[in-house]
């Protein structure tokens, strides 16, 4: 990379060749026209043969690259090397210098990341930046999707960037995924204080290597790797070239592979490799340029920055993370608070005291609360992954929109009219039968029989109850998996979600295991929980409607 008087960024394309090779006056041919067609880009050529300190540059890179021999022509272009010269080798050229960013609108990420790309756009005038709204153009959203599955990604959200043969998934802000951005554009090195990228392999005979590595999760933030091998020494930067969030394509210009088709050989495979005495066993170190040299220990440093900003709460937290917890918490605890579930522990704990045996009420009041966690869980967990897929179209936003909207006004009317027209509590005929369940729990000879009749009670009446209490995790849900966290922080809050829910009905049985005293749930506590979920519901039913950026 290198960088004029007024700022403007040129990206360096290496070209690594020998004089007396008819390939590699081609691809010198072509890049020469690359230069001369766009602006920004500045190609060094390198001939290994009279140059030996470009020579053992040569050796190292394709050592880090891991190819068996080195060859000439050789190509090194953000964090790529690409070796030999055929058909394709124009157009992945092309496509390292081009950006595609997926985005959806009404995502306060994906405004973040055009913004922050805007910015870039003023100093680096080599790279193309394509947009694709995966909400008005289905092709879009299929195309991301296959992107997540060509690079081994959990889940797709948005924004969702293809840059240098990697796919980032999420922006979270100009600190993290800005910074990490920007270590693709800049030369990573001892002096360097952003994270280094890893590098992706291109082999000579596929143009990529497809050993893909795991998906890298963080806080919002996934950077998918086509391999990972060496740290990036020269970045790249970006043009936009569309700023519009419409349902069609950027429209770019012509390959300059349509223009240079001339320099272009049709041999399926061009290149030469170096004969082994000029193996520079001598010169590595040395004699190349001092920074030009991928430095291992500045690589793992940068590698332990990037997992610091990589891991929330451990590493480098973001205002909208250490906000996560605290709500997951509140909405917990609100939707913990219905009157369906709390109305049947009540009622079990009321013919419980009766037996005034501490220890069995305790494992039969406990077994029942910690199977309707158990229960509730699973149920947000399928929920929380039906999400993943289709909770981020703005037509599923909408009616869920609308269906939080009916629920919370129902429970609010339940407040002043309770039980009369359309209502969500457990319908008086059901009760009977819960009746029942409790008392042969009670009546049960055995414990082991008592314990089974709790754990089939729970599982019975949570199923019951998602007609009082699925307006709050659906809507939690759907805003979990916008979030754009990994999976084990998804479903770290959805524990903490399930601690939070399960905290009132846990406080509840042991009061009465400490005091062994009845003690019904009347009519207007119901109410009250009937108005307080109600207005969460409606509110945030409302927020998803009208301002669904304000919940990412």
């Amino acid at each position: 990379m290198s960088q004029t008087s007024d700022g403007v960024g040129n990206v360096v394309i290496e070209l690594f060749m020998r004089e007396d090779s008819e390939q590699c006056r081609r691809i010198a041919a072509y890049l020469k026209v690359l230069q001369a067609s766009r602006t920004g880009v500045d190609v060094k050529s390198y001939d290994v043969i009279a140059d030996r300190s470009a020579l053992a540059r040569l050796w190292q890179l394709s050592r880090d690259y891991h190819y068996e021999k080195a060859g000439v022509p050789a190509v090194y272009l953000a964090d790529n090397l690409l070796m030999g010269f055929h058909r394709e080798t124009p157009e992945r050229i092309e496509s390292l210098l081009r950006i595609r960013a997926y985005v959806r609108p009404g995502c306060r990420h994906c405004a973040d990341a055009k913004r922050f790309l805007d910015q870039l756009a003023t100093r680096w005038p080599a790279l193309r930046i394509e947009y694709h709204d995966v909400v008005n153009d289905p092709a879009a959203r299929s195309e991301a999707l296959q992107l997540a599955r060509k690079h081994h990604a959990r889940a797709v959200s948005f924004p969702c960037i293809e840059v240098a043969g990697r796919l980032i998934i999420g922006y979270q802000g100009d600190e993290i995924t800005g910074r990490q951005l920007e270590s693709y554009f800049l030369p990573a090195g001892p002096d360097s204080h952003l994270p280094s990228p890893q590098s992706t392999r291109l082999s000579p005979e596929s143009g990529a290597n497809m050993r893909h590595a795991d998906a890298a999760d963080d806080a919002a933030l996934h950077v998918c790797r086509a391999s990972t091998t060496r740290a990036s020494m020269f970045a790249w930067p970006v043009l936009l070239i569309g700023q519009e969030e419409t349902g069609s394509t950027v429209t770019v210009r012509p390959a300059l592979s349509d223009v240079t088709d001339d320099a272009i050989p049709d041999d399926p495979l061009l290149d030469d490799p170096l004969p082994d005495e000029l193996f520079p066993e001598e010169v590595v170190g040395d004699v190349v340029p001092a920074g030009d040299v991928i430095d291992k220990s500045a690589s793992s440093e940068h590698d332990r920055q990037t997992d610091e900003i990589d891991l929330p709460v451990l590493g480098r937290v973001r205002l909208a993370e250490w906000g996560m917890p605290a709500f997951t918490f509140a909405v917990g605890l609100v939707d913990g608070f219905n009157p369906c579930a709390m109305w049947v522990l009540v009622f079990l704990l009321s013919v419980l005291v009766s037996i005034r045996d501490r220890r069995k009420i305790l494992l039969i009041a406990g077994t029942f609360v910690t199977i309707s966690g158990l229960a509730y869980f699973a149920f947000m967990a399928a929920w929380f992954n039906v999400f993943e897929w289709i909770g981020l179209l703005r037509p599923v936003q909408i009616g869920l929109a609308l269906a939080a909207i009916a629920v919370g006004t129902i429970n609010v009317k339940d407040f002043f009219a309770f039980r009369q027209g359309v209502t969500l509590s457990i319908p008086e005929s059901a009760k009977p039968a819960i009746y029942r369940r409790v008392r042969r729990i009670v009546t049960a000879k055995s414990l082991w029989l008592a314990l089974g009749g709790a754990i089939a009670l729970a599982i019975v009446v949570n199923f019951i109850e998602l007609l009082c209490t699925a307006g709050l995790p659906a809507l939690y849900t759907e805003i979990l998996a916008v979030q754009q966290y990994p999976a084990w922080l998804d479903y770290l809050y959805l524990g903490l979600y399930i601690v939070a829910y399960m905290l009132d009905d846990t406080l509840l049985v042991a009061s009465v295991v400490v005091a062994l005293s009845k003690r019904k749930l009347q009519e207007s506590h119901g109410r009250w929980l009937k108005l307080l979920s109600g207005t969460v519901i409606l509110a945030l039913g409302l927020l998803m409607l009208v301002r669904p950026e304000w919940l990412t």
